[in-house]
């Protein structure tokens, strides 16, 4: 497993930020030269709202013409609700034609369903999902492996904000993630998106190497 080393934000609105990550390992805060044979890849993390539905709808067409524009390569999605099969991350993917992978613990019988999503324009050659299990409840984290012109990497995506949300249950999930990230990278590129819900000191302990 290589975690990507260098991120730069480009745009910061609506609960959308852009970054930038080199496919290759850069000295940190270097950009790939013109010509150098390294690639990039560009990924927006959207969060939507929790539970007013209006509230999305007034914005999602706002949002969708942000990432028209941007054209990042992985959209990384928390908070997706899919209510009677109606996903707004998959409707978004829809129309900017991307795939879309909703990464969820709840059945498919269940009416409303929790998760997070992952949105790509690549190619992927392997997706996968696992569980979280910290004592007493349980969350979800998502895999897909892209390919950058001739760079496979891997994007994981999880939700690391136990109920009631403190150090001890989110440790667990960390721990769980790394776990799994450690059987699944296979010595390739890696990075992780979603929400963590702690700051920087707690994020570094729990995921060394990101």
């Amino acid at each position: 497993m290589r975690p990507l080393p260098f991120a730069r934000p480009l745009l910061s609105c609506l609960g959308l930020l852009a970054m930038v990550l080199p496919a290759h390992a850069t000295p940190q805060g270097a950009l790939p030269r013109p010509g150098s044979g390294e690639h990039q890849l560009t990924v927006a993390a959207l969060e939507l709202p929790s539970r007013d539905d209006a509230q999305w709808s007034q914005r999602r067409n706002q949002v969708l013409r942000v990432l028209g524009e941007l054209q990042p390569e992985v959209i990384s999605v928390q908070q997706v609700q899919q209510q009677q099969g109606r996903n707004p991350a998959c409707w978004l993917a829809s129309r900017l034609r991307y795939s879309c992978d909703f990464v969820t613990t709840d059945p498919p019988s269940q009416a409303l369903r929790h998760g997070n999503a992952m949105l790509t324009r690549l190619p992927v050659a392997e997706d996968g999902v696992t569980l979280l299990h910290p004592p007493g409840t349980f969350s979800a984290a998502g895999m897909m492996r892209v390919r950058v012109g001739e760079v496979q990497l891997n994007v994981y995506v999880a939700r690391l904000r136990p109920e009631p949300d403190d150090a001890g249950p989110r440790q667990h999930q960390a721990s769980d993630l790394m776990t799994w990230i450690s059987a699944t990278a296979e010595g390739l590129p890696s990075l992780i998106a979603g929400d963590f819900a702690a700051g920087t000191s707690e994020l570094v302990r729990s995921t060394p190497g990101f």
